[in-house]
């Protein structure tokens, strides 16, 4: 209800109680001694206020990588997935290397169902702060293969370069080959 009262109050009459909510949810969020569902409801009802308050999305995915359950934190990833905003899928990006291991594969998930979100992803791989020899097989494989040819391609171009496995099996492939042809 609170985000859609956000929304409707074009003048700014209710500014100063959303803001005053958004407080207390904010705490309610954060506060690993609250139950998963309250702590969920809270960050959903945050989640769809983060338009109204740039402190709001760095908050809540800010508890991806704090202390709390996993359950409570894939809640958090489907949460943030089931919006549509640019601005979500690199602030998930952007914390994908902090967050607990049980919990990179639903971000994961999550950040290849929208090709921006991808790409932004793929930027964090490429300025380092995603280590990509982290990443699995399978999530290579499905980068590599993104839906969209356009991220896939970048995809494979990127993970060629950035890959110190792949340099390598190039220059042992290139120092056999001949060998093996018997040249």
């Amino acid at each position: 209800v609170l985000p859609l009262a956000a929304k409707w109050d074009k003048v700014g009459t209710l500014k100063a109680e959303v803001a005053k909510l958004s407080g207390s949810l904010l705490v309610t969020v954060a506060d690993t001694k609250a139950d998963d569902a309250t702590r969920l409801a809270a960050a959903r009802s945050l989640i769809g206020l983060r338009g109204s308050d740039a402190t709001i999305l760095p908050a809540v995915v800010k508890q991806l990588a704090a202390a709390g359950t996993p359950g409570f934190q894939r809640g958090l990833i489907a949460a943030l997935g089931e919006t549509d905003d640019a601005t979500v899928g690199a602030a998930l990006a952007a914390a994908y290397a902090r967050m607990p291991a049980d919990v990179q594969t639903p971000a994961f998930d999550t950040l290849l169902k929208r090709a921006d979100w991808t790409v932004a992803f793929l930027d964090a791989l490429k300025s380092k702060a995603v280590d990509v020899t982290t990443l699995g097989p399978t999530a290579i494989a499905r980068l590599r293969t993104h839906p969209d040819k356009g991220v896939a391609k970048r995809a494979g171009e990127m993970l060629e370069e950035l890959n110190p496995l792949t340099k390598a099996k190039k220059e042992a492939i290139a120092r056999l080959l001949p060998v093996v042809e018997g040249k």
